[in-house]
């Protein structure tokens, strides 16, 4: 997802794919930067929802009145066309990746590789085990499959380091994938993303100039208690579909799927606009298209489904 949005710092889907949970970083003397929530659609016409923002270690969920700040992250609800249009707009949008370097040749490799070549990306990668290269060179034919030291400076330069438009480290070592995704910044790739298995140090990976961080462990992790939350929330009919933890766990996004006989459903916007909560709402129709957020006057049909962004 990341190389195919790569303005995205990370990216969560909702409603089988057709919404996403994007995050971005506001640039300095972006024409956001210093613009309250409520003007966004008056100035620019866009359909989107600004569920949070991030801003020196703090975390907000915010209200129309917040003001956004040039190096604030903010995490954005749309439609895909809505957020390639609030991209483009903002001065940020990159168009979807057509070369992809990816060091080290493990299963994660194989799967991103034949996931990008489905794409038509182009696929380089870089493995040191010659056993690996045959096996990756039979089961990606598409791909060029190269033997040798995805750490070598010069090795990387020879294959076309500067000119490929995104870098995956996928080594087992975390520091050879940090190491060699910021050279790969200084190179000006534009879209570099780093596997780490060690996510104790997040306050200090925020601060790496590398676009994303992924992490097996903390994937598979989510996966599970993603699974375990929606079944416990479902208990009483509550019918949630998707959840996700986002911000190191400080804040959860849910979808879930509303029904007339459903008290929540009826309740949850007022509640939301009369006692200050800190809670965001994006509704939904069966198509994924955006029928309002808690602001607007809106009427939910059964089949609706509900974006919650709240801590």
């Amino acid at each position: 997802r990341l190389l195919r949005f790569p303005s995205a710092l990370k990216i969560e889907p909702f409603a089988r794919g057709r919404v996403e949970l994007v995050e971005v970083r506001i640039p300095e003397h972006s024409v956001l930067d210093g613009m309250p929530l409520w003007a966004i659609y008056k100035e620019f016409q866009v359909k989107i929802l600004i569920c949070a923002v991030q801003r020196e270690g703090k975390v907000f969920i915010p209200s129309g009145a917040f003001v956004l700040q040039a190096g604030d992250k903010i995490n954005v609800t749309a439609p895909h066309l809505e957020i390639a249009k609030f991209f483009r707009i903002i001065g940020i949008f990159r168009s979807s990746v057509k070369s992809v370097m990816i060091i080290g040749g493990g299963r994660m490799a194989y799967y991103l590789a034949k996931e990008m070549l489905m794409l038509r990306v182009r696929v380089k990668i870089i493995e040191l085990d010659m056993k690996r290269c045959e096996y990756l060179c039979e089961m990606l034919p598409e791909a060029v499959i190269i033997h040798g030291d995805g750490t070598d400076k010069e090795l990387l330069q020879e294959e076309g380091l500067e000119k490929t438009d995104a870098v995956v480290t996928l080594t087992s070592m975390d520091e050879e994938n940090i190491v060699v995704s910021l050279y790969a910044k200084v190179k000006k790739v534009s879209k570099v993303i780093a596997k780490i298995n060690r996510i104790s140090f997040d306050e200090i990976l925020d601060k790496l100039d590398i676009d994303g961080f992924i992490s097996p462990k903390t994937i598979a992790a989510n996966n599970i208690v993603r699974y375990v939350r929606a079944m416990q929330n479902s208990v009483g009919s509550s019918n949630v579909e998707t959840l996700h933890r986002l911000i190191n766990d400080q804040v959860e996004a849910l979808e879930r799927l509303c029904f007339p006989e459903d008290p929540w459903s009826r309740q949850i916007f007022e509640e939301a606009l009369t006692d200050g909560s800190a809670v965001n709402l994006a509704a939904l129709g069966p198509e994924g298209t955006v029928l309002g957020y808690v602001n607007c006057t809106i009427v939910l049909d059964e089949g609706d489904r509900l974006l919650e962004d709240g801590n």
